[in-house]
């Protein structure tokens, strides 16, 4: 039987509190392990599960300081396993262009380069995955992974908008930002969704389970949950209640 997981490394937007640590997650397949964003913390909670230079590639949503932090502390982790014998070959690292000044601080021998903005779909091992231009404050994007029948799908950053629906529909999981809650001073709210729009999103796209994530810092985790099960009549769970799925 095919094994499609989800490991949840951080799940805080902005910045980590609480010794957790902000965006990343690793997907492992049968025969892949990839990260999902590299976030302030994330490699810490990574290594609990594997070696830092055990992966297949890397998919970054967007270049935003929440979701890239740790990359270079990878690359450093790359290079010393490189000098032990432990791997030899650069790292996938598939991510948008822009903002160029961040992206130029990825152009190093132990990452392999892949613009997002230049493909919509590409194939790691046996994992399939698309991408979608999503709307945040720079150049975003949403991810979904197939393996076989199975359908993972990850909001990034972004606002609300119709064409999301399409794009992450009938997934049997859908990992969706609810950065904006009323009593929450942490974001402006431009270019992300609140606990009712993500609800919203898993109700019209009829997926399986809705995780919420990028929580902010402050305001109550539980009203943007209550407000996301609200308007889905699935199942509902924040990212910091469960660290770990089977797809």
């Amino acid at each position: 039987m095919m094994v499609l997981s989800l490991d949840i490394l951080g799940f805080y937007g902005g910045f980590p509190v609480e010794g957790s640590a902000a965006s990343g997650y690793l997907l492992t397949s049968d025969q892949a392990k990839v990260l999902i964003d590299c976030g302030s913390g994330s490699l810490l909670k990574l290594s609990h599960l594997q070696a830092l230079h055990d992966l297949d590639a890397v998919i970054i949503s967007h270049l935003h300081n929440d979701h890239v932090a740790d990359l270079l502390t990878l690359d450093h982790a790359l290079i010393v396993a490189k000098r032990r014998g432990l791997r030899q070959h650069p790292l996938s690292l598939y991510l948008p262009e822009q903002p160029h000044t961040i992206y130029q601080r990825f152009e190093t021998e132990q990452f392999q380069l892949h613009s997002l903005s230049s493909i919509n779909s590409f194939n790691i091992l046996d994992l399939q995955m698309s991408v979608m231009s999503v709307r945040h404050t720079i150049p975003a994007y949403a991810i979904k992974i197939s393996q076989g029948n199975k359908q993972w799908a990850y909001t990034g950053d972004t606002a609300y908008f119709p064409e999301l629906i399409s794009f992450v529909q009938g997934t049997d999981l859908l990992l969706s930002e609810a950065t904006v809650s009323a009593e929450s001073k942490h974001s402006s709210g431009r270019g992300h969704m609140s606990g009712q729009e993500a609800g919203e999103l898993a109700q019209a796209a009829k997926v399986k389970r809705l995780v919420l994530t990028h929580l902010p810092s402050d305001g109550s985790h539980q009203a943007i949950k209550k407000a996301a099960q609200n308007m889905f009549q699935g199942p509902v769970h924040l990212a910091s209640e469960q660290s770990h799925w089977q797809i």
